[in-house]
Order: C-alpha cells, then structure tokens, then sequence
C-alpha cells in the first residue's frame, strides 16, 4: 500500500482543505471521484466518476492506494465508507488519515481510520477520536477526551477534558463543552453553544447554556460505523458456513443456514458471538419482515443499546437473560484493586520472561495465529463452526477494530489473545496458545494484565466471556474461574430466538432424537456439543 498518495472521494470546500493537509504532510493527490456528473465532464479529466456513476467495481491494487472521504455531510460520508467497503472488485479498501503539519497532537493520542485534523488543532493526551472523524480548523480536544466515529467537531470548538462525544455528532462551530461531559450519538450542537450539562441521543441543543430544541427518532439519525463486528468483512468470513445477509434497516449481520436432514427450510443465528445493530430499534422492522426462515437465535450484543423490554419484544419466544453471566472490568477502576493476588503474581512473573506486542496489521499473522489455534482444534477436537478455517481467519484478521496482541519468548510467539472493539468495549475474541509454552509460561494472565492499561486509553470496559470453544466440563469451569478472577463485576448475557414458521418449527421439533429441555430452536439440540 502506497501511504505517499491518497485517493480522495469529493471535490467540494472540504475536499480541498483535505488536500492541502495532505500537501502539508509532503503527500500528493492520487485520484479524485465526485458523483456530480456535471462536475465530472467539466474537469477536463482532474475527476473522475464516483460509485453512483460507475457501472463496474472500483480495481484494486490497480488503484492501491488509500482513501479519503472528503465530505462534510455525515450521512453521506457514512454511506460513502459502507458502499467503498462493499463495492469493490476484490481486496478491501483501505483508509488512512490525514493530519496538519501545523496541527499539535500528543503522542499519548489515539486516531481512527479515514480521520482528519486540520490546520491549528490542538489534541491532548490520551484522547481518543474514531473513525472517518473530522477535526477541523483551531478546534481544542482536551485530555481523555473521546470522539466518536463519523462525527464533525467544527472550526474553533473546544472540548474540555474526559468530554465524551457520541458517534455521527456535530458540534457546531465555536461552541465549548465543559469538563465531564457527555453528548450521546447523532447529536448536533449548535454554533456558539455552550454545553453545560449532558446531551441525550438524537437531540439538537443551541444557546448559552445549551438547551434542546429539537429530538430525532432513531430512524431519522444516522447508523453507526459499520468497524468490529459489524463490519462486511467480519461477517463473509463466515460464508463457508451459511450465506451472510445484512439486514436493510438495523444494520445486523446474520447468517442463513440449511437445516440439517431438511433442504425444505432455513433458518439463522447471528454472526458468532454477538447480534450487534446499528439501530436496535429499527430491528424490529427486519424482524416483522422475515417471513421465509423458520427462526433466528442470537446472543445479543452485551453491551448494546438495548433494554430487557426492547428484547423480550423483539425475542418473544425465547428471552434467556440467565444464559451466562461474563465478567467485565470497568477501566475507570484501578484494576489492582480487583484482580485476584494470584492471576497479579502470575502476570508479573510471566512479564518477567516474555514480550508483549500489539501487532501493527493482523492481517499479516494469519499463518501465525492459525497455527496455534491448529493446536487448540487437535488438543479439543474441535469439530464444526467453532473449528474455524484458515479462509474465516483471514476474513477475521483484516477486519477494523480487531487487536492482537501476542505473547513471546526467546522470540517465538507462544500466545495470542485477539480483541474486537465494538462502540466503548473491548470484546476478548478468539486466542490460541503454543500447547508446551503457552500456559506453562503464564502468557494469559500476561496477556490479560497488559490489556489494561492499553485499553484504558481506547474504550471503557473490557468483555471476557465465556468458556473456550470445545472444552470439556473441566476445561470450562477452569477457564470460567480464570477469567472471573480479571473482573470488577458481572454482566448478564441473553439468549434470545424468535419463531417465524410455527408449524415448521413443530414438525422440525417433534422430528428431533432430543428429548425437550428448553434448547433453542430445539431442532438443533446437541448441534454444538
């Protein structure tokens, strides 16, 4: 990938300012597309067409190199990156950031993916701004501060320290946030405002102090970021299982599978682990419209914005909030005053012998990672979806928002742990360990122990989850008392199904070799085990 160019997408104000930050870091303009036809075929050639123009797919490494969206309009910036991501004719593009070289950023500081800072900002340490993220002109983001994806803080604002601003926001132009605050997703703040006290999702607030004059329904607002788990590339590592389908209204990923010994009926799950939306609301509408499955079962997302009634709702004939009970660490705790003595004593002794390394490009380790978990697979006998295949992992591995951290000694990697961030939690995926070093050298709790302070600076909670894919009663209870020994508390985990074929789902039952015990969907009793 060649970082020196950029392909920018716009060719408005905006889009100008872009290139001149860009100019200003010594890179140059690799192509430019505009869906303004008019624009287009009076550009003498400086243009070319966008997506709403092309009848083919954008080439890659034709074009390799990486992207911009410059447009200040954050639904149609959102929309630019989704349609980038899944119209192109065979890699996944590729975003980069731009910054000003006038621009005053601590290296202490944290900047997402097709973000950029321009001319004049100042940002503090330990903050944090997601995705596709516009800083413009002379805007002051103070220490802690968050910022997330897709969201616009306009020339001249000021956010004071540990200011939390949701993801697709705008914050006007001049205004200021006090310390401590927090504005929610799809906000907008207007010009001059001085914001005082918290801002509640899809509310427009102007004045000074600011006060709300306007409410929007999630379905007027735009989605979130489609990173982690929601991200295309995340769900079609799972094709080799079932077929992936993104539903139109709420953004969930789910893959449709044949039911076993019936090639009459499908049915879905969610993309494992978790059914994460983007409008958990506007899932409600997916659901009324799924008429040609027998059912869905999913585990909601943990930390999604959901409520019980919203899924007993959605989830009528299956709602199991004692499906699991997952610790969690709150990272706005000290993690020494909750980790038990021992796993602290493991930790320093393994850190004492082994290297801990974030690696830069995951997507570089497939052959690494999928060597260890070979391990797993044989030691567990591991069989099914959970034994996941070098094409899963390399879908896996490329996919925004997934870390991996490794383990070495003596320079061989002997554990890797890797996370996927998912709006503000980390979520332990998938790790695999060398069967002779790994755990003889403590690399988990080494693992476990560095992940605190490195997310710390990026998101609030860290998710540890269950037991390991296809360990036995033991291995699972030992697993289940390792990893609440690195939690401040518990968190509840659903279960959730829903029935769309009744009677399909009678006759698929009453067919099962299973006697009833309150499985879901109880045709498929017995499918992981």
């Amino acid at each position: 990938m060649n970082y020196r160019k950029v392909n920018i997408y716009g060719s408005g104000g905006h889009a100008n300012v872009v290139i001149e930050t860009l100019l200003s870091q010594n890179r140059g303009l690799a192509s430019q597309f505009d869906d303004n036809q008019q624009l287009v075929d009076s550009s003498n050639g400086k243009l070319e067409p966008g997506l709403k123009l092309r009848a083919d797919k954008f080439e890659y490494p034709h074009n390799p190199y990486p992207w911009l969206i410059a447009i200040g309009d954050i639904a149609i910036r959102k929309k630019l990156a989704s349609l980038l991501t899944n119209n192109n004719a065979s890699s996944e593009p590729f975003f980069t950031n731009a910054i000003h070289s006038s621009a005053i950023v601590s290296e202490r500081s944290s900047i997402g993916d097709g973000t950029v800072v321009l001319a004049g900002v100042v940002i503090q340490t330990n903050a944090r701004l997601g995705n596709h993220v516009i800083v413009n002109t002379r805007s002051i983001i103070e220490h802690d501060c968050v910022v997330g994806d897709f969201s616009h803080i306009a020339p001249g604002v000021t956010l004071c320290g540990n200011v939390r601003v949701g993801h697709s926001s705008h914050v006007g132009a001049g205004a200021t946030v006090i310390q401590g605050i927090t504005i929610g997703d799809n906000v907008m703040i207007g010009a001059g405002a001085v914001v005082i006290r918290d801002v509640a999702d899809n509310t427009t607030v102007v004045g000074c102090p600011a006060s709300p004059i306007k409410t929007t329904t999630p379905a007027q607002a735009p989605a979130i970021s489609t990173s982690g788990y929601l991200h295309p590339i995340y769900a079609k590592s799972f094709a080799e299982f079932g077929t992936p389908v993104q539903l139109p209204n709420s953004g969930a990923w789910i893959l449709e599978r044949e039911i076993p010994g019936n090639k009459n009926y499908r049915d879905a799950m969610a993309i494992y682990p978790f059914l994460c939306c983007e409008s958990w609301e506007d899932l409600r509408a997916d659901l009324d419209q799924i008429k040609h499955l027998v059912s869905l079962t999913v585990v909601p997302e943990p930390f999604g914005k959901h409520s019980p009634e919203l899924l007993k709702e959605l989830f009528p004939d299956c709602c199991n909030q004692n499906y699991k009970i997952s610790p969690v660490a709150d990272l706005q705790k000290p993690f020494e005053e909750f980790v038990s003595k021992k796993r602290r004593k493991a930790a320093i002794k393994a850190l004492d012998k082994l290297t801990i390394e974030v690696v830069d490009d995951p997507a570089n380790e497939l052959e690494e990672f999928s060597g260890l978990y070979e391990q797993l697979i044989r030691r567990h006998d591991i069989r099914g979806m959970r034994a996941f295949s070098r094409t899963a992992f390399r879908g896996m591995l490329q996919t925004p928002g997934l870390v991996y951290i490794r383990a070495k000694f003596n320079n061989k990697t002997i554990g890797v742990q890797t996370w996927m961030i998912q709006g503000d939690a980390a979520y332990a995926h998938l790790a695999a360990y060398d069967e002779q070093l790994g755990f003889k050298m403590y690399a988990p709790s080494a693992l476990y122990w560095f992940s605190y302070p490195f997310f710390a600076e990026r998101v609030r909670w860290l998710f540890y989850g269950g037991s390991a894919a296809g360990a036995d009663s033991g291995d699972q209870q030992r697993l289940v008392n390792f990893k609440s020994n690195w939690g401040s508390e518990g968190l509840p985990v659903y279960l959730c199904g829903r029935i769309f074929q009744p009677d399909a789902y009678a006759e698929l039952s009453k067919e099962s070799s299973y006697p009833e015990s309150g499985y879901f969907p109880a045709y498929r009793q017995g499918e992981f085990i």
